[in-house]
């Protein structure tokens, strides 16, 4: 499906899309994925997306009333022509029809997209007419089911829906083929008037998919030629050493590459101070520093500032090299499922251009200024404060540790600090859902299955006390070093403006508590020791070090208002105003 050439253009929303406009970009998503029949049953309801796909003259069109029969016709073509087919109906009981072609094409391996027409959500069981629970209806006899918004009109709405009829449509070829369902919303009016002329898009927004073996002169053509290629590596469980050369030979190539501090991946030339200086609502910025490529690899991404940055580069095209790939820049066009080293050797065997190896000077210049600014964290603020606190424990974890970081300000600082090149240890973050639950549970989970490896669990008040009953068991477990951060509650949202400014912020989402850790220290037999200043927390850290066969726990004391302080002023001394 992959090609040396991708359309680039993506959907720019000025003004709020006609249905049958938006139905116009979902055909033409259509047929770039191969699409060319299409099974129609009257009805009223799809009747945007009937009206596209009529007036799309490269998709062949069968009128068909009886959706049982439709979906079996569907079928012979699609094993006919051995590419997918797409199926069309109204709402209520009609897409029920399709099921036991849908099933017999499920487990056949013959791929069907799904288009079920549907009132919006909300007149579900409000006795409206032809209105049932369309949601999931095929059950387990689709390889997935989708939802799309209902008359999305926000732009991310209609985006949204494109993706969804990507992500189908990969799917339904993928790997052994087979049905997938998009269920569609539509509001009244959605007939067009009959004067609505149609524009159908030469380039739709558009995501393809390389399986396989790839080789260099196989890589997209966008890649090869931009002169602004930017590698970025997020949060993974896992790298081997192979692939941390290989990314170390890329940037000494002269790419830039971001490693976030949960990537696995370290080497002295890379970037990993993005959180502190991307600007995402700076024009110039995001024009210097804009890349024409992002290559991306891992799974979820830590930094909302280089997010949000990402997001608002003007033609940005973003490649993913890995087994799963998420458009979370809303820029996704190509999804290479290839192995992370064999692509990474092909791109050590090319040169980057003088324009390329500028722009990558830009990043690293960034980045070595930000490092020279935190070395100020300690010699010029006395205050004992969570930024300088994490430093301090980040430079003393010994070489070879497995560090679990709790979420909310914890893994934050950490990425802030990027210190993750000069130590070679293992990081380890729960960023699927980003909860603070159960944090505990998997440093503990960690320090039981690998007893040879010395585990640090750095985490906040919140966090711990949330999953203390992770230490309610009777195992051994010697080679675990807690430190606490305590700062008498929920301090990340003392970081967040919107927050802040609210009159309920302390009793409503700060919500202080006067918790220590040190009865369930007790409790569950850990050696304790509390530090209140930088002198305490080197003694403390150095009681974890040699706390020998014990688990041990270093509860820190620290005020969340003096932190949230120390924090902003940092940041606004990096880029003080003119």
């Amino acid at each position: 499906m992959a090609g040396n050439r991708i359309q680039t253009q993506y959907i720019t929303i000025l003004a709020p899309l006609t249905l049958l406009q938006q139905a116009a970009e979902w055909v033409a998503i259509c047929h770039a994925h191969g699409i060319q029949h299409v099974v129609l049953s009257p009805g009223s309801r799809p009747a945007p997306l009937t009206v596209a796909f009529a007036r799309f003259a490269s998709i062949k069109k069968w009128v068909i009333s009886d959706e049982r029969s439709a979906a079996f016709i569907a079928l012979g073509i699609a094993k006919s022509q051995n590419s997918p087919v797409a199926l069309l109906c109204t709402s209520g009981s009609a897409g029920l029809n399709y099921l036991p072609a849908l099933a017999e094409a499920f487990y056949t391996g013959v791929p069907l997209l799904v288009l079920t027409a549907d009132r919006p959500p909300e007149w579900v069981d409000q006795q409206d007419g032809q209105t049932i629970r369309q949601s999931g209806m095929f059950g387990r006899h689709v390889k997935a089911s989708f939802d799309l918004p209902a008359a999305p009109s926000h732009p991310e709405q209609i985006w949204h829906a494109s993706r969804l009829f990507n992500e189908a449509l990969i799917l339904c070829c993928d790997r052994k083929p087979g049905p997938v369902h998009l269920n569609i919303p539509f509001r009244e009016p959605f007939y067009p008037l009959a004067s609505e002329k149609i524009d159908f898009p030469a380039q739709p927004m558009m995501i393809k998919k390389h399986q396989g073996k790839i080789e260099l002169e196989k890589l997209p053509e966008t890649l090869l030629s931009s002169k602004k290629v930017l590698f970025l590596v997020a949060q993974q469980n896992r790298a081997d050493e192979t692939e941390r050369s290989s990314f170390a030979r890329l940037s000494r190539l002269g790419y830039p590459v971001i490693t976030e501090v949960g990537s696995q991946i370290w080497h002295e030339d890379a970037i990993v101070h993005q959180d502190l200086f991307c600007k995402h609502g700076d024009p110039q910025f995001i024009d210097q520093f804009g890349p024409e490529v992002l290559v991306s690899f891992g799974e979820f991404v830590l930094s909302k500032n280089l997010k949000l940055f990402l997001r608002k580069v003007p033609g940005l095209i973003h490649i993913h090299v890995g087994k799963e790939a998420a458009d979370v820049y809303q820029k996704l066009r190509i999804h290479l499922d290839v192995e992370v080293h064999s692509f990474l050797e092909l791109m050590t065997k090319t040169s980057p251009s003088a324009e390329q190896i500028a722009f990558t000077q830009k990043w690293r210049s960034e980045n070595e200024r930000i490092a020279k600014s935190l070395g100020t964290i300690k010699s010029e603020n006395s205050v004992f404060h969570e930024f300088s606190i994490t430093d301090q424990i980040w430079h003393s974890i010994p070489k070879g540790s497995t560090v679990v970081l709790a979420n909310s300000m914890p893994v934050r600082y950490a990425n802030f600090l990027g210190n993750q090149l000069k130590q070679e240890f293992k990081i380890i973050t729960n960023r699927g859902t980003s909860g603070i639950d159960g944090t505990n549970s998997t440093a503990l989970g960690w320090a039981l299955a690998c007893p040879d490896e010395q585990v640090w669990l750095i985490t906040g008040d919140m966090a711990f006390l949330y999953d203390k009953n992770a230490f309610w068991h009777d195992y051994p477990v010697p080679n675990l070093r807690i430190i606490l951060i305590n700062n008498q509650g929920g301090g990340i949202f003392r970081m967040l403006p919107e927050a802040a400014a609210l009159p309920e912020l302390e009793d409503y989402f700060v919500t202080r508590q006067s918790f220590k850790a040190e009865p369930i220290a007790q409790s569950f037999g850990m050696a304790y020791v509390a530090a209140h200043d930088q002198q305490e927390l080197a003694k403390g850290i150095t009681h974890l070090q040699n706390a020998g066969k014990q688990m041990a726990l270093l509860e820190v004391f620290v005020s969340s208002e003096q932190s949230a302080k120390a924090f902003s002023h940092f940041k606004a001394s990096l880029n003080p105003s003119p």
